[in-house]
This record gives structure tokens, C-alpha cells and sequence, in this order.
């Protein structure tokens, strides 16, 4: 917002292993709603029709079982390393 420019690398560079048990999957919630509330407050203004869809669907996991919210995490945030 103040003139700093980001990109993604659209190499995977970094293997990350998942399972329930980390600090990850067991702060889950807390992190998704506090992304959502940073996404809000800097970027709301500047959101595509995507972002903002992905912004409500991350509000409805919110209510979502823990399991589910996992599940979604895991298949929308990580691809499987080749």
C-alpha cells in the first residue's frame, strides 16, 4: 500500500509434511481468522471477484468442523512435491 511490490515464485521451493498433530493444524482457526482480518483491513479495497470469493469461502470454513477446515487447508494450500 505504501509502495512496496510483492510476487510469487511460481516454483515450489520448500516440502512442507502435514499432519494433524502439528501446531499448525491445531492453531488453524486462529490463523485463518486472523488472516481474513488482515486481508480486510489492507486489502479489501483492492480484492478481484476471486480473492473476495476466496474470502467469503475462508469466513463459511470459519463454521465448518475442524476435520473439514483441515482438509480444505491442506488441499487448497499444498501441492504434492514432484
Amino acid at each position: 500500500m505504501r509502495g512496496c511490490r510483492f510476487a510469487n515464485c511460481p516454483q515450489a521451493l520448500v516440502r512442507y509434511r502435514l499432519h494433524t498433530g502439528t501446531t499448525k493444524s491445531r492453531a488453524l482457526r486462529r490463523q485463518l481468522r486472523l488472516t481474513r482480518a488482515v486481508r480486510a483491513r489492507y486489502w479489501a479495497g483492492h480484492m478481484g471477484m476471486a480473492a473476495r470469493a476466496r474470502h467469503a469461502a475462508e469466513a463459511a470454513l470459519l463454521l465448518a468442523p475442524p476435520k473439514l477446515v483441515w482438509r480444505a487447508f491442506v488441499a487448497t494450500a499444498y501441492r504434492a512435491g514432484k
